[in-house]
């Protein structure tokens, strides 16, 4: 029953399509076996597993990988063993990795499909006088096997039987032998292979179904009735018969190669030799085969490697070996023992190869070891897959010369210690390694293989965060929405001390370098348009910071409780220091701040204690809650542009101090209420007649100095130019210690400094003031 699903089943695959690969063969004979599965006993003795059924013994497969001679019993539990079941010792079970000899018990007839397949260590087989039947795969792929002893009771060898034994050099046929399918010593080392004269019909044993390029076998007829079976499938092999017979006559009918016997004795025929590239030699002297390329050779497929080390050639037949790989897109067979990419450890690299192809390496899930590569220019995608044993890579030093995609996770890793992934033509950096950092610094690279880093932790779709347009600027910000907070991870972020940022990164998001203890300095980043929240949020050794032109925006909390942090550039570009943006940066003393700032946020430098001195650009137009609380600034100069000052902005960290503050408000209609500053640390208050800086000034008790009331009569008129004019020209009657009693005051000539330059009062002050009066321009 079992013998004619499976008859069927190579039927169909033949029906089918002649270029039917191994796989696709293998799986149609295990969807057969699958289906015909019978109610049994399983047993196991002396690490071989059985299956008993109907009184017979069949062995199913051994328990570990640890026989080395396998000897099969004659019998066990009283039961005769008569078969080695279906896929018994093959790849895919536990028990052919080791496995050099076999011999058969007495009782074996049969030998199913796949029992041996890819015992690559297998070298002797010898079958009993008992043995009727060796199953299709039932020896495919065992490299290493060199003889094999037949009994006298064998009567058929099915298709594939032998495929690729490469080392096998001959094999005796019995006289009881009936059948020998086609391919069933397919690239096997057997040169010449002569058809039993019994036989009415012969198959090609060394094709099945893929027609071969080159030559590969000679096969002797002397029935002279035998036919030839499927004759399209003899192409390249000599065939060797009588002039009158059969074979002879399909022979010249399909256009085949045939000889004489007696012109074969005679060395008179057409003489075919295995080229050096042939896969049968490759894979007996290499352990693989290769493909000639434009440039020189691929490997193609891997199916031997010695002690688990692969060794790549420099060379074959004088042609340099350029390429490694067996991966072609879309197909998914890939010619390589699974055991052989299991066993692996090491890879040596031939001093010619440049190309490791798409996934060349992927199969080799326990490689340590990669030697060799100085040639090496390109890398395929997932060329190593996701290798996690992998310790030493002798080109690593080397990789970022060599091509690859960027995206590949264990390239970039190696490379740069960074996962990247790609959006609209600009990579995104997903995750950093503590291999990233040398020496404690952590470089963002301007660009990887052509591409710019543009991104910082960020996952999810590119989209538009925010749109404002103000006096015909418009500012656009897209930020990937998906961040996490772990993306340098907490141990890396204690080794970083430096941080070089590439000129074509746009965005840092939030928390990415938070709690950088270590961070002392960063450098570059001239390229950044946004800073998220918290993205370097209590570095505490940061000393200094430049913001480029190109910073747009920059979210809350930016760089708070930066302690050391001593000195803040800010670009022109920043429209908005958002709230708590330098919070707690308690020795911060130097800001400059860019031309086109128009806010500071609420809280945005609280309790930075250490701040004496700023200097507002005439842009500013708001000062947020709380934004200088607890600061010692000694002078306090509001721009003529500031439209509002919130609640406790200005506060100082020691109000018990006698020292005292001047305030300058050059904003003619600024909003601020009483609470905006702390007053009582204000000794004076300078602003326009009739402004909100007066009327605060008037509430509290603080003295208040009206820009250019020369006089200080509370009103601005030609009389304070005019009495600037004569303290200047006559000084001794209108100067301070002046005899009129209309005299300048101290007071006074404080109202009079309008250029506020430090030189005293001048004409240019004069000057300014009749402009005022003329509308022509504000005191500032």
């Amino acid at each position: 029953m079992e013998i004619k699903k499976i008859i069927a089943a190579v039927t169909a695959l033949v029906l089918v399509g002649g270029a039917c690969n191994v796989t696709e063969g293998k799986n149609v004979i295990s969807s057969v076996y699958a289906a015909d599965t019978e109610a049994s006993a399983e047993v196991v003795k002396d690490g071989i597993k059985y299956t008993i059924s109907n009184g017979e013994a069949i062995v199913s497969g051994a328990e570990d990988d640890s026989i080395v001679d396998l000897v099969i019993p004659d019998e066990v539990d009283g039961c005769p063993v008569t078969a080695i079941g279906y896929c018994a010792f093959d790849a895919s079970s536990s028990g052919c990795r080791h496995i050099k000899s076999v011999v058969l018990g007495k009782n074996v007839k049969k030998i199913d499909s796949q029992a041996f397949d890819e015992c690559y260590e297998l070298e002797t087989v010898t079958l009993n006088d008992e043995l009727e039947s060796i199953g299709t795969y039932a020896f495919s792929r065992c490299f290493s096997l060199k003889e094999v002893k037949t009994g006298s009771k064998l009567k058929e060898i099915k298709r594939d039987a032998f495929c690729l034994c490469v080392n096998l050099k001959s094999f005796e046929i019995g006289e009881s032998v009936e059948e020998i399918q086609s391919g069933a010593f397919q690239r096997t080392g057997i040169e010449v292979f002569e058809v039993p004269e019994r036989f009415e019909k012969a198959e090609n044993v060394f094709v099945s179904y893929d027609i071969p390029k080159e030559y590969c076998g000679i096969i002797k007829i002397k029935n002279p009735e035998c036919e030839l079976r499927n004759e399209t499938r003899w192409e390249n092999t000599l065939i060797v018969c009588d002039e009158n017979s059969r074979a002879r006559y399909q022979a010249e009918r399909y256009k085949l190669n045939w000889c004489t016997f007696e012109q074969f004795e005679n060395g008179d025929y057409e003489k075919q030799e295995l080229s050096a590239l042939d896969p049968l030699i490759c894979l007996r002297d290499y352990g693989m085969s290769f493909k000639e390329t434009e440039d020189g050779l691929k490997v193609e497929d891997v199916l031997m490697a010695e002690d688990g080390t692969l060794v790549i050639p420099d060379e074959v037949d004088g042609i340099p070996v350029v390429e490694f790989g067996m991966y072609t897109e879309g197909i998914e067979y890939k010619r390589i023992n699974s055991r052989v990419a299991e066993d692996v450890k090491k890879i040596v690299l031939g001093k010619n190869v440049k190309r490791i192809s798409e996934r060349g390496f992927e199969e080799f899930r326990n490689l340590e070891v990669i030697e060799g590569g100085e040639g090496l220019e390109e890398i395929g995608k997932y060329a190593f897959g996701r290798l996690d044993k992998v310790k030493s890579i002798s080109f690593s030093d080397n990789i970022r010369n060599i091509k690859f995609d960027p995206c590949d996770e264990f390239l970039s890793e190696l490379a740069y210690g960074m996962e990247f992934e790609e959006s609209e033509g600009e990579l995104v950096i997903k995750d950093i390694s503590e291999s990233a950092l040398e020496d404690g610094t952590l470089v963002i690279p301007d660009e990887v293989q052509g591409k710019p880093v543009a991104y910082l932790n960020a996952g999810g779709t590119k989209k538009l965060a925010s749109s404002t347009e103000s006096d015909g600027y418009t500012l656009s910000i897209y930020v990937y929405p998906s961040y996490r907070s772990n993306f340098i991870p907490s141990e890396v972020k204690k080794q970083i001390k430096k941080v070089v940022i590439g000129k074509n990164l746009k965005v840092i998001p939030l928390e990415t370098f938070s709690d950088c203890k270590n961070l002392e300095s960063i450098e570059g980043g001239e390229g950044v348009e946004y800073i998220g929240n918290e993205a370097f949020a209590n570095c505490e050794k940061l000393a200094s910071l430049k913001l480029y032109d190109n910073v747009i925006e920059m979210n809350d909390s930016a760089f708070s409780g930066c302690t050391n942090l001593k000195k803040v550039e800010i670009g022109n570009g920043l429209k908005e220091i958002e709230d708590k943006a330098f919070s707690g940066c308690t020795n911060l003393k130097e800001v400059k701040f860019g031309n086109g700032l128009k806010e500071i946020g609420n809280s945005s430098f609280k309790g930075c204690e250490a701040l004496e001195e700023i200097s507002f650009p005439n842009s500013l137009s708001e000062i947020g809650w709380y934004a200088f609380n607890g600061t010692d600034l000694k002078t306090i100069i509001i721009p003529e542009n500031v439209k509002n000052i919130g609640v406790d902005s200005f506060t100082w960290k020691d109000d018990t101090s006698e020292e005292k503050v001047i305030v300058k408000i050059y904003s003619a209609n600024c909003d601020f209420y009483s609470n905006s500053i702390d007053l009582k640390k204000v000794e004076k208050i300078y602003g326009y007649v009739d402004s909100t800086a007066k009327r605060i000034a008037k509430i509290n008790a603080v003295d208040f100095y009206a820009f250019g009331d020369s006089n200080f009569d509370s009103e601005v008129d030609m009389s304070d130019v005019v009495l600037v004019m004569q303290s200047l020209a006559n000084p001794n009657k209108y100067g301070i210690n002046g005899t009129d009693e209309h005299h300048i005051t101290e007071k006074g000539m404080d109202c009079a400094d309008v250029e506020g330059n430090g030189n005293g009062i001048t004409s240019s002050d004069a000057l300014k003031i009749q402009k005022y009066l003329l509308g022509q321009e504000n005191f500032s």
